[in-house]
């Protein structure tokens, strides 16, 4: 059959056929209907209005953005580490520093008078020059003693002897002034014991100590001390001093290493003569500032950097009353 409107030329105003003959545009049928207002025509086609992609600019806005963020969390996340990091050291010195006031106080009350003549029950003195410390928002400060000590006690029928020793650190061989608290334990039978068996023992292998920094029977309590002092008390609580003097077998002198304002004394009580109570006091630095000082070469500058590092200290005292003391 012979279309009129191809022979006229003419088409139906709004209608045109589909390309697969399935339909026609505005008609009915799949592809019957209107183009939408995202569309538009070009050859007799429709085609889609074309996506927009972002620009370099925006590009990089977005990645400044991101990198900014990743940044400030990675500064939150270690803030947070470090701040762990410092807590677990914090409760490491605590406890090492519990634990070595417990050891210290269960050697200590059980001292004992020798009675023989001359033998040594309790021996102190300084094993190093004094320091100062600044304390944080004061105009005050606070001196730094390391002691050394060894006392006798008799648990059976071995006179014991026990010490405690704090062996600087050295860089260099520069002596430094924070070092680790070391015990020894001697013993020798009531049959052999001497005024000097044990003393004299024990100071020659000190004196072994601080010359090559090892010995097997020395053994490692606790790092990072820079103050250990153990204070005498009579029966009414003072403190034995020159000018209270209240045996006639407790030696006082004024240690050579006492080097600042508050002397230190060097003690020694013999035959039957023990102190009522003793008082003991430990500081033990931070870990991290142990580091810094163990390494610096120069004396004066590990000097100046303790002294400022107060806040960084951890006191532990403790006050011990000797059972066996008249």
């Amino acid at each position: 059959m012979i279309n009129q409107d191809a022979i006229s030329g003419k088409q139906a105003a709004g209608r045109r056929d589909c390309p697969n003959g399935k339909g026609v545009v505005g008609g009915p049928g799949v592809f019957g209907r209107a183009a939408s207002a995202g569309e538009f025509r070009r050859g007799g086609r429709r085609v889609g209005r074309p996506v927009r992609a972002f620009t370099v600019v925006e590009l990089m806005v977005a990645i400044s953005v991101m990198t900014l963020i990743v940044l400030v969390l990675y500064g939150l996340f270690d803030q947070t580490q470090r701040a762990m990091r410092g807590n677990a050291s914090q409760v490491d010195v605590l406890e090492g520093g519990r634990a070595t006031m417990d050891m210290i106080s269960r050697d200590l009350e059980q001292m004992r008078a020798s009675g023989v003549r001359f033998a040594t029950n309790l021996f102190l003195q300084l094993s190093a020059p004094q320091t100062v410390q600044v304390l944080p928002g004061e105009d005050q400060a606070r001196v730094s003693v390391v002691q050394e000590c060894f006392f006798l006690t008799k648990p059976g029928k071995y006179w014991e002897q026990f010490g405690y020793v704090v062996v600087p650190h050295r860089n260099l061989n520069v002596l430094q002034p924070v070092g680790t608290l070391y015990r020894i334990a001697l013993s020798n039978h009531v049959s052999q014991f001497t005024s000097n068996s044990l003393s004299s023992l024990f100071l020659s292998n000190r004196a072994n100590m601080f010359l090559y920094g090892t010995n097997t029977l020395f053994q490692k309590v606790t790092d990072g001390v820079v103050h250990f002092r153990v204070r005498v008390l009579d029966a009414r609580g003072i403190s034995h001093n020159l000018t209270n003097v209240v045996s006639t077998n407790v030696f006082m002198q004024v240690d050579p290493f006492s080097n600042v304002t508050e002397r230190e004394l060097r003690y020694a009580f013999v035959d039957d003569a023990l102190p009522a109570t003793v008082e003991v006091e430990l500081g033990i630095l931070d870990p991290q500032a142990v580091g810094r000082l163990k390494s610096m070469p120069n004396p004066a500058m590990a000097g100046e950097y303790l002294s400022k590092q107060s806040g960084r200290l951890h006191l532990f005292h403790q006050r011990i009353p000797i059972r066996t003391a008249r």
